[in-house]
Formats: C-alpha cells, structure tokens, sequence
C-alpha cells in the first residue's frame, strides 16, 4: 500500500499502454526494486528462514556464499565486502518472495541439526532452508562439510565408516555421494571450526612416565585398527626404548598450556611407586592439575583413591573399573636395567598393583555405560584370593619384554612331571569363575573398548598422557 502512495509511479503505469505480460514483468521488477530499497524502513516484517533459495552475483551467476566473511556465533557483522551477493528464494510456506543483498554468513552445531544463516542488509539473520535444486551443486560440498562437523561433534565416538554411512544418508538425493574430497575442499572451515569449538579437536594422550614407550605404540596401532585418530605425549626422565612422540622431561615442569583442555585429556600409567605409595601420589596430583577427563594407573594398593576428594583440584573422581589380577606376574619394563650380556632385564611383581580407571564425574555417566557393556561394570565384589592365579593369560602373547625362561625349568628337573598332577584350573569352580572374568576382560578390552572409551581419536575429539 505504502507503494502506491507514490502518485507519479502510479499514473506512469496506469497511463502506460503496454500488454499485460509486459505489465507484470515490470510491476514485479519495481516492487522488487522497492522492497530492496525500503529493506531499512521501520516496521518491516524480515523472514526467519528461507527455502528453495540460492545466491547470485552481480552479473546474475550463481555464485557460493562462502566468499563472504565466516562469522563466529555472536561476532558484529561488518560489510567490508566488494563483492555483491544476493539471496533469493521464498518465505512463509511459498507465499513471500525473498530477494536481499547479503555481507556474511555462519553455522551452528549445537541444535538437533546444523543451522547455516546469511546476514542481510538491513541488520538481521536469515537461516537457510533447503536449497534450489539448480543451486545444489553450487553448495553442496560446503553442506557436506558441515554436516560432518555436526555429526563429528555430537557422535565423538564414531568412527569413519559411520560418518560417511551418516552423510551418505543424509545426502541421498543428491546426485554425487559425499566423500573425502569434499571436506579436504574446505579444510580452511574444518580447521577454522577447531580452533573455536574444541569438542571437534582430537584426544590427546598424555603417558608421564612412559618406560619403554610401548604403551603408546600399541595404543597407535589399536586406534588405526578402529579408524580414530589420536594426539600423544609421552614424557621420562630417561631414555625410552621407542621414541615415538617422546620428550625427554621432568613430568612436574610440565605446565596447563603445553597439553589440551581436560575435556580432552586421558592421562596415566604407570608412576613410580616410592615408600608407601609416596612417589605415585605425587604423581598422581600432577595429573590432576590437568582435570584430565580419565585417568588410567597401575599403582600400589595404598595409593589414595581418587574418590576421596583430597587432590590438588578437590575433585572427586569416580571409580569405573578396577582390576587387582590382570598384571601379576612380569608385567614392567626397567629402563636402562640390563644383565651381563647386555639384555633387558625385566622384574616380577612381588605384590600385584592393581589397575584403575577413574573418570572426571561431568564424564561418568557415559564412561560407565561404555564399561558395561564392555564387561568391565564390576569394581567390587570380586571373589577373595590371598595371592594372584598361579597363571599369566598375559604371558600367551608373544611380547619382547618376556625372555626365555627355560633354565629354569632346567634347574628342576621333575618340574613338569609333577605340574602333570596339578588340577587345570577349568575343573576348579571358584578359579573357573575368576578365569572367566579376566578372559572377557581381554577379549574386550584391547580393540573394542577403545573406540567406545573416546580414545581418539573425542564426547572429545583428546589428548592421553600415559
């Protein structure tokens, strides 16, 4: 109505004899023209959402909106942009067409499905819907790449097989499937949204007193296995046997800003132990300084448990599994320790340290339903025993750090012989049952827990410190 109050406009057209056709292509241009200009005026009403859209240039080619600056959620928008682009498309159900000049653009994670707006002229956000189908490819991979960081940050777990059975799904109409290179065509947003949201930045793992440094190798190969991705740091006062992500360094000079946020901290494993447990404990309140998300330690039975609240943080920490079997027997590497013929020398447990994994309470709820249904729910209850099981799953794996042990079968001589009259430990209940808990425990743990227990490769992409 506002429009017709321009009573020269008006007369020009209604004394104009031109056909109809032609009548409506220039009504529609000049109310077009108005609306544009008139975008400023006070009580317009702007839409929330555009559907069926796409961008065009000036020279009215179709053009992608990820020339224009990438806002952070919050940021002013300025229009420091030469380049003009408009957004058309349509509005309320079809009924109002959209026709706006745009200066910047964002997306967002955090709702049940990713969000992608525009900023237009005349200062408000428009999200956009689902693109003209002509406009497809135009926008495509760019869409793709964001819905990949949405599932990324909301599935922290998940591997790579489910992420492109995910946009495959989600991008089923399209003509070409989604694949690797469409995410490497916008690295620069994938590393631009990193760097801002560190839910989507990988896990590191942090061993502060690494030994041998086998820890970490293994866990690299196991996370490869599972397609997660995982940052390392593995630091000692002396040399290690493999170097691989290896700092030579006193693990108390390390500072809050040198590893990644708690969020996405694992940290252990084995500390010295000292008089009492001293040594661990000190250790131990190093960590967590960090708030590392979970802890993993093998330590002595009278180190303070984490549950007690008495740490550096006063945070307490919950208990999800705890096993006092599985490292009896050989189980530790002695750095720099070797014998005459300049072999390895290894170390039997005299009394068993058990092993623990305890978790940051903001975590415990997801950590415990990985252990349940993994098997390792039970941190208590477990059957009396005075000593350890006289046997070592542990030993049936080939590893480098068990030597040959055959003089000493030498040394006794009816040895075997009279082993022969030992009952297996399957014909006896109460160690069937006890065998059975550790063999579930070794059949889950080593590739099918870590992709559950956010071992990444991420509820973080983190880093582990062992």
């Amino acid at each position: 109505i506002s429009f017709f109050q321009n009573s020269s406009l008006l007369l020009h057209i209604l004394s104009s004899r031109v056909s109809a056709p032609n009548f409506l292509r220039f009504f529609n241009f000049i109310i077009l023209d108005y609306l544009m200009e008139s975008s400023d005026e006070e009580g317009e009403i702007f839409p929330e959402s555009v559907t069926d859209y796409q961008f065009i240039n000036q020279e009215n080619e179709l053009v992608s909106f990820t020339f224009l600056p990438l806002l952070w959620p919050k940021e002013k928008p300025v229009d420091t942009v030469n380049l003009q682009m408009f957004l058309t498309g349509v509005s309320d159900d079809g009924l109002r067409k959209v026709f706006k000049q745009v200066v910047a653009w964002r997306y967002e994670l955090s709702y049940v499905q990713p969000e992608i707006s525009v900023f237009c002229k005349g200062d408000f956000w428009v999200k956009l819907l689902k693109p003209k189908k002509l406009f497809e490819p135009t926008i495509r991979s760019l869409l793709i790449t964001v819905h990949c960081l949405h599932f990324v940050k909301h599935n922290v777990e998940a591997t790579e097989n489910s992420i492109w059975c995910h946009l495959s799904k989600v991008f089923s109409t399209y003509e070409v499937a989604p694949s690797e290179d469409d995410c490497m065509n916008h690295i620069s947003l994938i590393r631009f949204a990193s760097e801002r949201d560190k839910t989507l930045l990988d896990n590191e793992i942090v061993d502060f007193c690494c030994g041998a440094n086998e820890f970490s190798c293994l866990m690299k190969k196991k996370l490869v296995d599972v397609g997660k991705k995982c940052y390392f740091k593995n630091f000692d006062l002396f040399p290690s046997k493999n170097d691989f992500n290896f700092e030579r360094r006193d693990w108390f000079s390390v500072q809050s800003g040198e590893l990644a946020e708690g969020s996405r901290l694992i940290m252990g494993l084995n500390p010295p132990f000292g008089v009492k447990a001293s040594l661990a404990n000190q250790f131990i309140n190093k960590a967590l300084q960090f708030n590392p998300k979970l802890l993993i330690f093998i330590v002595p039975p009278e180190t303070r448990r984490l549950d007690s609240g008495k740490g550096p943080t006063r945070t307490r920490y919950d208990l999800i599994w705890e096993d006092s079997y599985l490292l009896s027997g050989e189980a530790f590497y002695l750095p720099g320790s070797c014998d005459t013929r300049e072999k390895q020398l290894s170390q039997w447990n005299n009394v068993t340290p058990p092993l623990y994994l305890w978790s940051h309470p903001d975590w415990t709820r997801k950590h415990r339903e990985i252990a349940y249904r993994c098997g390792h729910s039970q941190i208590s209850g477990q059957i009396p025993c005075s000593r350890p099981p006289t046997w070592n799953y542990i030993l049936e794996e080939q590893q480098d750090c068990y030597g040959d042990f055959s003089h000493l079968m030498n040394m006794y001589g009816d040895l075997p012989r009279m082993l022969d009259d030992v009952p297996e430990h399957n014909h006896n209940p109460m160690v069937t049952n006890v065998a059975g808990q550790l063999e579930a425990n070794v059949c889950v743990t080593p590739v099918d827990n870590l992709e559950d227990m956010d071992i990444s490769p991420t509820n973080s992409p983190s880093y582990f410190i062992s």
